[in-house]
């Protein structure tokens, strides 16, 4: 059976939302930085 979808661990999803996280304040500290000009 091909497209089987396992089920994400607890773990898996704090680690992706701790990442997601970074990803935002990278790019707010972004955006803020390209506004200075």
């Amino acid at each position: 059976r091909k497209g089987e979808v396992r089920e994400p661990s607890i773990a898996e999803y704090k680690y992706e939302i701790e990442r997601l996280k970074m990803e935002n304040e990278l790019l707010r500290d972004f955006l803020r930085s390209t506004e200075r000009k």
